[in-house]
């Protein structure tokens, strides 16, 4: 008989000439490929396979036979961790090779060892089913990581919990991970900036509440898709206000993904940070209804879309809008297959923007793609008085001088590419939108602008139309808080709110913050404002332990503070500006605004102090 019929009388031997068990193993190996069934296993889906399937994984032997296996198990399946050279576990398809999870309700279907600190493995070419709380859940504690791991080829399904679940993860690579669950999610990572998944699918993602993709922090995801059935596609950040144990921003990148099949949202972002979309479609279920395309908390970093499209599969919107924010977005939309937007409280959608960062150029320019191309600016200047035309041949800056109200309904003689500044010097000046006279001016509020001295407007001409079509509205002007009110303590004022250094310097305004006062609450006043492009703040908030700090903004009509932006103790000291949109509900009748910062108790604060430098309205 050859020794490769009985692959363990000839690792005996080896073992008798003075090799360890483990390396008498490795050489058989070489020689033999040592499968389950070598240890009992039979993959009939009757016998018991736990204990043989988990003695071979102990041995260092991890693969099934290249034929068609059903094994059943009634217990989890433990992977072996620290071993820093990895391993591979490898059946021979996800569809061939199956785990069979049989009275496992409360327990995965395969977990990593405890106590462990590491794993780093290949899982590939398998399936798990049945009634197993996750098919596979690599949540670890401490300094336990997942890291350059990679999982391939799986087909996963879970009863109880997520299918796919991995708290703590480094470097690690999802590639065709086929996942449903009945009551958690899909896929639930921590993620980070080497998670990647590709080619992935979330089939039925059946829970309330639960999506197909969960990720807490970042990830990049290509070519990934679903749904077959669920509630929300992605959802990307952590709240805690949705019951997560702690704030989380979301950084996420998403690259030729089918979005499909909702019936809440597709995209879910809580808290803060950014979405990347390029080349994504958003596709509805062909019946039912659903909530929106897109919901962000807020966004002060970005939420972009990039060639993505929006296609209706025939269910039928119950929000007001396919993006919907609860708090202050950035927007910025560079698909053009986005028709109409909304926010709950405060969103900036544009297409294509450009912002100042200085304090003295702050501005927000919503630019129109079709009309900006070999777009013209020039220096030629003229001024224009009391009168409702000007010619602007051969010019693209126009300062106004009206002495009397003056409405503007044209600009005659633009040309192709051309670009108009319209700056204004003056207080009677109104912009016609959309007069029906040749060389008119199309706002993009849709209706005429009143404006202010030190207004900046610009515009494309749109020869096609034979229209001037709006790309920014700018105010020059900043008022600053003219009253400080602290709820819960006293603040130490030192200077003015009006001083532009840095911050820390002995030049601000103090609210501390200690065991005997252990919350923020100061709300800055404003007078004599007739609208509100943003706030415009420089702030440092100190202390030992990382808490964040609420920027509000007074909603008058509703009677309650509207969220803006977090930053928090670790935030360094500069200039931040928030825009936001004109909106009558945050001016009272009296011309009053009103922005505060918030910091709820919380037990043991010892050290915190807010320093506010400077504050003031973009008007």
């Amino acid at each position: 008989m050859s020794r490769l019929d009985n692959p363990f009388t000839w690792a005996a031997e080896l073992i008798d000439k003075g090799y360890s068990a483990q390396d008498a193993l490795r050489m058989v190996a070489y020689q033999v490929t040592l499968t389950y069934e070598h240890y009992g296993a039979i993959g009939d889906d009757v016998k018991d396979d736990t204990a043989a399937i988990q003695s071979a994984w102990d041995d260092g032997v991890f693969c099934a036979p290249r034929e068609e296996k059903t094994y059943k198990i009634t217990d989890t399946l433990k992977l072996p961790t620290g071993d820093t050279f990895g391993y591979v576990v490898c059946g021979a398809g996800m569809e061939q090779t199956k785990f069979h999870c049989v009275g496992m309700t409360g327990k995965p279907g395969i977990a990593k060892e405890e106590p462990g600190e590491y794993l780093r493995c290949t899982l590939r070419d398998f399936g798990v089913y049945g009634d197993c709380d996750s098919a596979i859940d690599l949540d670890g504690t401490g300094v336990f990581w997942t890291f350059q791991s990679m999982f391939e080829n799986l087909d996963l399904i879970s009863a109880g919990s997520d299918a796919f679940k991995c708290n703590l993860q480094f470097n690690c690579l999802w590639t065709n991970v086929h996942v449903s669950s009945t009551s958690g999610h899909g896929f639930n990572l921590l993620g980070g900036p080497s998670t990647t998944l590709q080619n992935c699918y979330a089939h039925n993602v059946t829970g309330s509440g639960k999506a197909g993709y969960r990720i807490h922090s970042g990830a990049t995801l290509i070519n990934c898709n679903g749904l077959d059935s669920g509630e929300t596609w992605g959802y990307f950040g952590a709240d805690t206000t949705e019951g997560d144990p702690a704030n989380q921003q979301f950084n996420i990148s998403m690259i030729g993904c089918n979005i499909e099949a909702f019936t809440v949202r597709g995209l879910n972002c809580r808290f803060n940070g950014w979405l990347y979309t390029n080349n994504c479609t958003y596709l509805t279920a062909p019946t039912g209804t659903f909530d929106e395309y897109i919901r962000v908390a807020f966004s002060d970093q970005g939420i972009f879309l990039f060639n993505s499209r929006v296609d209706a599969g025939g269910a039928v919107r119950q929000s007001s809008s396919n993006i919907v924010t609860e708090g202050s977005a950035n927007i910025i939309d560079m698909s053009g297959d986005w028709p109409d937007y909304y926010r709950v409280s405060l969103a900036t959608v544009i297409t294509m923007p450009s912002m100042g960062t200085l304090l003295i150029d702050s501005t927000l320019k919503s630019l129109n793609i079709p009309y900006l191309s070999g777009i013209n600016v020039s220096n030629n200047t003229t001024w224009t008085a009391d009168s409702a035309t000007f010619s602007v041949a051969g010019i693209d800056r126009v300062k106004t001088a009206n002495t009397v109200a003056t409405t503007f309904t044209a600009a005659t003689g633009g040309r192709g590419g051309q670009g108009l500044r319209i700056q204004v010097k003056d207080s009677n000046t109104t912009i016609a939108h959309n007069s029906g006279i040749g060389g008119q001016f199309i706002l993009s509020r849709a209706s005429n602008y009143t404006c202010i001295d030190g207004d900046v407007l610009e515009f494309a001409y749109d020869a096609v139309n034979g229209v001037w079509r709006e790309i920014s509205v700018s105010g020059r002007a900043f008022i600053v808080a003219s009253s400080v009110t602290d709820n819960v303590g006293v603040q130490t004022p030192v200077g003015t709110l009006s001083d532009t250094q840095t911050a820390l310097d002995g030049n601000e305004w103090n609210m501390p913050e200690n065991n005997s006062n252990p919350a923020i609450d100061v709300d800055f006043g404003f007078t004599g404002i007739r609208r509100i492009h943003g706030v415009v703040f420089n702030a440092r908030y100190t202390g030992l332990a990382s808490h964040y700090i609420t920027v509000a903004i007074r909603d008058y009509t509703a009677g309650v503070d509207r969220n803006l932006m977090n930053f928090s103790t670790t935030a360094s000291n500069n200039y931040r500006t928030v825009l936001i949109p004109d909106d009558t509900n945050f001016i009272d009748g009296s011309g009053n605004a009103q922005i505060s910062f918030h910091h709820s108790p919380v037990s043991g604060n010892t050290s915190h102090d807010l320093y506010v430098e400077y504050i003031a309205l973009l008007v």
